[in-house]
């Protein structure tokens, strides 16, 4: 990623924390609008980051673990090149994608990745297994692996 797209990203962000601001839509801790996502068991409002789709969350209002629901037409926020973890889970089940993001993992975490009937496995040095929704907010964290594994992602995409 080059200095004109770090200046981009950060106007585009600008300009889409100021539409949310205008909406009434509220940030979260990042200063990234939330989703106005809603409880698929209370049916009460649960905004949620956009990186955060799609995994499960404790409710505050009812106390259950739940997966938001995002109601059709709702505005999604996300930062440039993010990706919500849905889309994230997706792609770790295409070959064409752990071979582009096993390499990547390895250098920046030391972190294994491999497949194990289909399904993927990654690890640290130790063997120990790998939560991928933390891998996948550390990754949406850092603005530079957001940006590869986009990339990675528009690559087996196309």
């Amino acid at each position: 990623m080059n200095e004109n797209d770090r200046l981009i990203a950060a106007k585009q962000v600008q300009r889409m924390q100021n539409e949310a601001l205008k909406e009434g839509v509220p940030l979260g801790k990042d200063g990234i609008p939330l989703v106005l996502c809603i409880c698929p068991d209370c049916k009460r409002s649960l905004p949620t980051p956009y990186i955060e789709l799609y995994a499960q969350k404790r409710c505050p209002s009812c106390s259950r673990l739940v997966k938001p629901f995002t109601p059709d037409g709702t505005k999604m926020y996300c930062l440039p090149w993010g990706m919500s973890y849905g889309s994230f889970c997706l792609c770790l089940r295409h070959e064409a994608y752990w071979n582009e993001v096993g390499p990547l993992l390895r250098s920046w975490y030391s972190y294994t990745f491999s497949v194990f009937n289909g399904i993927p496995l990654i690890t640290d040095l130790d063997g120990t297994w790998v939560d991928s929704f933390d891998l996948h907010l550390k990754i949406q964290g850092n603005e530079d692996q957001r940006y590869r594994v986009y990339q990675a992602y528009m690559k087996i995409a196309r």
